[in-house]
């Protein structure tokens, strides 16, 4: 197992990213990556939109991965508490699973995360990452101003719009909005996650999982 940090000057933004690259092959045991995401969203009140790539490049069993390691996280997390979550998965069009404001109970969440691999399709991050910054954080669906905002998106970065996919981001990250993304699969186009999202971002910190076992 090698985990590498790095630090990088901020651009003119207060929010932070968290960059984590997992090999499929070898997601068996989620903790290492679960105190990471634990770590960055655990420091202050946060509403944590996750944002699950379901296209057609993931495939049913990597997205089935992907549903274990958010049930995992869930568990771990002091939800309702301190920490709101709200699910949206993607391909070709997204879809909001719920929102902040509909459970309220860790039991609730859980049961809400087992979502069907029903999608397929392309991978249209951009669309998906605007409807989460236009949607999800709207305080009509229950998010709370006095909360810090994350976004934890899973993805294997094989985005069909790459230029718009920065754009969307960089828009969230002037916005003041935290960004966790994991990198899922063994094909996942770290250039697009680290080149067009992470480097062009500004990002306060940095992690890459180069093996999990």
């Amino acid at each position: 197992m090698s985990v590498f940090f790095f630090k990088n000057e901020p651009l003119k933004t207060s929010s932070e990213l968290l960059l984590i690259f997992v090999n499929s092959s070898q997601l068996v045991d989620f903790q290492l990556v679960i105190v990471l995401v634990r770590s960055s969203v655990c420091r202050s009140r946060s509403d944590v939109a996750i944002v699950v790539d379901a296209s057609s490049s993931v495939g049913r069993v990597n997205f089935r991965r992907q549903v274990e390691f958010l049930q995992e996280l869930a568990l771990s997390l002091p939800v309702s508490s301190t920490i709101q979550l709200a699910l949206e998965t993607y391909s070709s069009q997204e879809t909001v699973h719920f929102y902040f404001s509909d459970f309220e109970t860790k039991r609730q969440i859980l049961n809400a995360l087992s979502v069907p691999y029903l999608l397929g399709g392309t991978t249209n991050t951009a669309a998906a990452l605007k409807r989460a910054g236009e949607d999800l954080f709207s305080r009509r669906f229950g998010d709370n101003p006095e909360h810090e905002n994350v976004v934890l998106l899973l993805t294997d970065g094989w985005s069909d719009r790459p230029g718009e996919t920065w754009e969307e981001a960089m828009k969230l990250r002037e916005a003041g909005v935290h960004m966790i993304v994991v990198g899922i699969g063994n094909a996942v186009r770290d250039g697009e996650l680290s080149g067009q999202i992470l480097l062009h971002s500004g990002m306060a910190h940095t992690a890459r999982v180069s093996t999990l076992v």
